[in-house]
């Protein structure tokens, strides 16, 4: 079997009409018509410049051929006026005026020429003007000399001919613009009128894919990403019972569900790995047990009868010092194997809880006052600090007394000679519940890595004269309690050791 490669997946996978291959060939082609509507609006821009430039150029030149026409028509007449008014100069000034205007609009107009088809016909007008002035010259130079009959023959017959003809076209020229303008409003009202029906059709099309994308993210997207916070929404109301405010917007709220499902998990796999080892233990333990309470009864009942016979005996020789000294060693060797015994009942069969309201405050005094002789004789100084507000908690007050007395006893232990040990007490929320805090605090020179990692073991100790079910006993009383017995630090400045129980009140 060979692996595809990864372009062909993608291709199948965009054959398929998946939402990405819908939405990102959606998104193309509404990308193509926006390039496609630019692209229009360029041209018809362009179109639009171009038509105004001819319409521009095309209006200034029907302008200049209209003030040339005018120039023309102010010459018309003014020889015959000179000639009627016995050769006053004063109309040769005006001749001279008119003439000049002429030439000034006939530069302009070739300027402003657009085609061959005017500059022909300024080629023409030039030509016909130049012979029209050269006939008109020689009529005042035949007036001035006296030929009269003469000059009015020329005048009538060659000037007023081409004169005509240079007016004809004159009209040619204006008509020629006049053309071009109705060809440049022609073309511009084609080319709009395409522009705007392929703009409507970019539109439409945009509009319909626009749609189309909408739909592919609604149905495809936010239809399910709500589907999906709703299905968040309601594992948490299940697996906490708590309502939680989340973000309007979709995905900030689907982050913050994401967000606590993983902070649950993590909680989750933190607490199964916990009563997975305590499982572990117990099951280790349980044939531990098992002889343990076989054997505490087997030992418990001769050392109670070997008590009562060293009491008596104790009795009988109170007389001789030396024997009532080794009586009373040994009476005192007798005790801690009931303690030992009694450490081994506790561990094999635990008593059963007696849940009354129980402030924890007085339990840590009453703790202390119990430890006031070793706190005397080790020199060392207790610091409680207590929150304003203790309320009362449903807990076995003598089974939480028997759990704090071992950590203050262990931190005793641990504290050198005028140390301090702290007794901190305070409420705080975690893992959605309210919960009481009581942290001990010591000084001393900390718990090695080794040492920690089986402290909560049984039969595990580092004293000379302990049993190494102090800790463990006291994990199982704050278990069935449903607390926790933590140990949060330990270093060379000292250890915190920390009772959670959770607030249920009663």
């Amino acid at each position: 079997m060979t692996l595809a490669d990864p372009k062909e997946k993608r291709a199948i996978h965009w054959e398929k009409g998946t939402l990405v291959g819908r939405i990102a060939i959606s998104v193309l082609a509404v990308l193509a018509l926006v390039l496609v509507s630019s692209t229009i609006a360029v041209i018809a821009s362009f179109h639009s410049r171009s038509v105004v430039q001819i319409l521009h150029q095309s209006l200034g030149s029907t302008r200049a051929a209209e003030e040339l026409e005018i120039s023309l028509l102010e010459q018309r007449g003014v020889v015959a006026a000179y000639m009627l008014d016995g050769g006053n100069k004063r109309r040769l000034e005006d001749l001279t005026k008119a003439q000049e205007a002429f030439n000034l609009w006939l530069r302009k107009s070739r300027e402003l020429a657009s085609d061959s088809t005017q500059r022909k016909l300024l080629d023409e007008l030039e030509s016909l003007y130049e012979r029209y002035l050269n006939k008109r010259n020689k009529v005042v130079e035949l007036y001035d000399a006296g030929e009269t009959r003469e000059a009015t023959e020329l005048l009538l017959n060659d000037v007023n001919q081409l004169y005509s003809e240079a007016y004809v076209v004159c009209e040619e020229i204006i008509s020629n613009n006049e053309e071009l303008v109705d060809q440049a409003k022609s073309f511009a009202d084609r080319a709009t009128l395409v522009e705007f029906w392929l703009m409507i059709g970019a539109v439409a099309i945009s509009v319909l894919l626009t749609g189309v994308l909408l739909q592919s993210l609604y149905f495809g997207i936010l239809r399910p990403l709500r589907s999906m916070i709703q299905d968040a929404r309601s594992f948490q109301l299940e697996s906490s019972g708590l309502t939680l405010q989340s973000p309007d917007d979709e995905l900030r709220a689907l982050g913050f569900y994401l967000q606590r499902m993983m902070t649950d998990v993590t909680v989750a796999r933190t607490t199964l790995i916990e009563h997975s080892e305590r499982l572990r233990q117990s099951e280790s333990l349980a044939s531990v047990g098992k002889l343990a309470s076989c054997v505490a009864h087997e030992i418990r009942n001769p050392l109670t009868a070997i008590n009562m016979w060293l009491y008596s005996a104790e009795q009988s020789i109170a007389t001789r010092s030396h024997l009532k000294d080794m009586i009373s060693k040994a009476r005192n060797e007798t005790n801690r194997l009931e303690q030992v015994v009694q450490h081994f009942l506790e561990f094999a069969k635990p008593p059963d809880l007696n849940r009354t309201s129980t402030n924890l405050r007085e339990i840590v005094g009453r703790s202390l006052e119990l430890l006031r002789p070793a706190i005397t004789e080790k020199e060392v100084e207790i610091q409680p600090q207590f929150s304003d507000n203790d309320p009362c908690i449903s807990a076995d007050a003598n089974q939480l007394t028997q759990v704090i007395t071992n950590l203050l006893m262990n931190a005793i232990d641990a504290s050198n000679s005028g140390q301090i040990i702290q007794v901190q007490m305070e409420q705080c929320d975690a893992m959605d519940a309210k919960w009481q805090v009581v942290r001990v605090t010591d000084f001393g020179g900390g718990i090695n890595e080794e040492t920690r990692e089986r402290i909560f073991e049984p039969f595990f100790t580092t004293k000379t004269d302990g049993t190494g079910l102090g800790l463990c006993i006291a994990a199982n009383i704050m278990a069935r309690h449903r607390g926790r017995l933590v140990l949060e630090c330990s270093d060379k400045n000292g250890t915190v050791f920390s009772l959670w129980l959770p607030m249920d009140g009663i």
